[in-house]
């Protein structure tokens, strides 16, 4: 099953455990599915506040829902839609690696080189 699939089929389950429609419409129907890949299940939003809206609010439900359709134990993990470095790397998750790559680190911006 594709992922859009997954999250087309889970929308109809969210919509029916979240008990504000505006929630629903405002920030989950905004969030676009991005990859499955190693248990998680990865979707992308437009801003900051829809990602800590879901997070803070519609998580649960959406993780539920993801795991109900799947039929497999899963975690949603969000991410911003406008970062490209994001939804690059988490669909290329790669285990080993530079953690300063990963995390998308500026390598001029270190201890040392602070100023106070």
């Amino acid at each position: 099953m594709e992922v859009k699939e997954v999250w087309d089929n889970s929308l109809s389950f969210i919509r029916r455990n979240i008990s504000s429609m505006v929630g629903y419409n405002t920030y989950v129907k905004a969030a676009k599915p991005v990859c499955l890949t190693n248990g998680v299940f990865r979707l992308a939003v437009p801003s900051p506040i829809c990602k800590n809206m879901i997070e803070l609010r519609y998580i649960d439900d959406i993780e539920a829902a993801v795991c109900s359709v799947l039929e497999s134990p899963v975690r949603v993990e969000v991410i911003i839609a406008s970062d490209e470095q994001s939804i690059n790397a988490a669909k290329n998750t790669a285990p080993e690696g530079d953690i300063q790559a990963k995390a998308h680190l500026n390598p001029r911006y270190t201890f040392e080189s602070y100023v106070v």
